[in-house]
């Protein structure tokens, strides 16, 4: 809703198939209209907010090659959604311009990948229902 706020809780999940990876970090850039709430899971993950910017980083570090479908890291954290009577009607952008870069350590060079969004349409989420995705006043 218009003027109030909602909280969503975004999850990373980071998986390797191929050769370790060192150094590598995953960014994403909140909108104007979100906000960075502090809340991190698990707690010692090294996430950092740079409020000015309105990054959020995380320094993964080390990502050891593994199977498919086998255990990555995971990390969540929650923002605050604030859209204005402005915005009604409108899906809204929870998180922009994701991307991860990391090191292989095998071949020396450096694997990135990116995404440019994830909004309010969570077709993740089982009980989602098409109405949620816009502000309504």
């Amino acid at each position: 809703k218009a003027n109030i706020q909602t909280t969503y809780t975004v999850l990373w999940s980071v998986v390797n198939t191929s050769n370790d990876l060192d150094n590598l970090t995953v960014t994403a850039v909140l909108p104007s209209h979100s906000r960075f709430m502090g809340n991190i899971s698990p707690s010692d993950a090294n996430i950092k907010y740079d409020s000015t910017r309105g990054v959020v980083t995380w320094n993964v570090g080390r990502l050891p090659a593994g199977l498919s479908g086998a255990p990555g890291k995971e990390v969540a954290f929650q923002i605050a959604l604030f859209p204005s009577l402005t915005q009604v009607g409108q899906t809204l952008p929870l998180v922009t311009n994701m991307s991860a870069q990391g090191t292989d350590l095998f071949t020396g060079t450096t694997l990135s990948d990116s995404l440019n969004l994830i909004d309010m349409r969570i077709a993740t989420d089982p009980n989602f229902q098409e109405g949620w995705a816009k502000v309504s006043p």
